[in-house]
């Protein structure tokens, strides 16, 4: 019986193939370590369009008389200011709806003013949102608010304020 004959492999041959099996483990362990992708990270036509209702562009100079307008109007509509950080341009506000038969619920407002390369215009972003806790102050609900409604009032107020202001000087 004649036994099959095996050509030697040469010590190259055997190192090409030392490396080739060694970068395939290195991909397929390290090509697992990636991180899944955030269905929140990602853009969507409805994240444009919600940006777009919750930003206006104001005509002003003064980033700081912007959101002295915006914190008063904030007060206006019952928000007491939480932080307010004008060299970062960030206004955060908050008020309390509920009590003892209905959930307590806490509406937030957050507004982000920066000026934008545009000479004399000044970019303000809005939010709200709306938390309803427990009688243990838990938060069993959480939600952003989206109503145009609430985003247009905000921002004609604003513009006849910012009017006003400008008027007066």
């Amino acid at each position: 019986m004649a036994s099959p004959t095996t050509r030697p492999v040469s010590r190259a041959v055997r190192v090409r193939l030392q490396v080739l099996f060694f970068c395939g483990v290195c991909c397929w362990l390290f090509g697992g370590c990636q991180p899944p992708v955030d269905p929140a990270a990602s853009l969507v036509p409805a994240s444009l369009a919600t940006r777009q209702m919750q930003t206006r562009l104001f005509t002003a100079e003064d980033e700081v008389k912007v959101m002295k307008a915006c914190a008063a109007l904030l007060q206006d509509y019952g928000y007491h200011i939480d932080i307010s950080e004008t060299r970062l341009g960030l206004l955060v506000g908050f008020k309390e709806r509920g009590g003892i038969k209905n959930p307590l619920q806490i509406l937030r407002a957050s507004v982000v003013t920066r000026p934008t390369a545009k000479s004399g215009a000044i970019e303000v972003r809005l939010a709200f949102q709306r938390l309803v806790l427990t009688q243990q102050l838990e938060v069993i609900y959480r939600e952003a608010i989206y109503d145009p409604k609430v985003f247009r009032q905000f921002f004609a107020r604003l513009s006849r304020a910012l009017t006003m202001t400008a008027e007066q000087l």
